[in-house]
């Protein structure tokens, strides 16, 4: 009994100590939290910063789909390997393959770019080291697509409730809608992530009669929240001026 009791002790603080670390130890940091690549682009550079005082770390950055598989993938990241020194900044560049001529020109495509930050060898003994990614949807936008910097196509969404806190959203944009979360009509709010293709709906659970905002995340990687303005079953987003 008392060996389980030490495992599950052992198990436990492993854990806690692995949170720790990707909190307080994350070397790679990316300058963004989504990508928008235009159809046209040459190519397009994300800065990279280690932001470790005395360590370099090696940076493995790659483009895949929701798979994690990059062989289809018509983006690449280059380079795919290399080393950052302690407190200084680099460029991955991501540019298109021969296969994006294979892409929807009337929609977005949604891939990821990754970031894999591996640590040099330590001259320490018996020291845990950890390779932690960062993952950002990264958004691929045809030239036929118009940036809208206002509203971000909230215009196209729709909300109907087709039960008990049960609800039909759908995107009639061409464009990707990213949701965070919802309020309802006394401010109460809830936490529901929706990534929402182009052209297509989704039944969600919200626990809620009453909506009254939905939060997008913007091209720019900010927050935006809209009121709702609903009439018997159907919500329209509150477009800004």
């Amino acid at each position: 009994m008392m060996k389980k009791i030490n495992l599950n002790t052992f198990l436990l603080l492993f854990i806690i100590a692995v949170m720790n670390y990707q909190q307080a130890r994350a070397a790679i940091a990316v300058d963004r939290n989504r990508v928008i690549y235009h159809e046209g682009d040459n190519n397009l550079s994300i800065r990279i910063r280690n932001d470790n005082h005395t360590r370099p770390y090696l940076a493995k950055a790659w483009v895949a789909d929701k798979q994690d598989n990059s062989a289809s993938v018509p983006l690449i990241a280059t380079p795919m390997v290399q080393r950052i020194e302690p407190e200084t900044y680099s460029f991955i560049r991501v540019s298109p393959t021969a296969l994006e001529k294979n892409l929807p020109k009337d929609r977005e495509s949604m891939y990821y770019f990754s970031v894999l930050e591996i640590p040099t060898v330590s001259s320490t003994e018996n020291v845990m080291q950890l390779a932690l990614q960062t993952k950002v949807k990264l958004f691929y936008r045809p030239e036929a697509l118009e940036d809208d910097e206002v509203n971000f196509h909230m215009d196209k969404l729709t909300i109907h409730k087709v039960g008990i806190n049960r609800y039909q959203l759908a995107n009639a944009s061409a464009f990707y809608l990213n949701i965070i979360s919802f309020n309802d009509k006394n401010g109460k709010k809830i936490i529901k992530a929706i990534t929402l293709p182009p052209f297509s709906e989704e039944l969600v659970d919200l626990k809620t009669e009453t909506l009254g905002k939905i939060s997008i995340v913007n091209d720019f990687g900010s927050k935006m929240p809209f009121n709702l303005l609903c009439n018997s079953n159907e919500c329209r987003p509150e477009l800004k001026e």
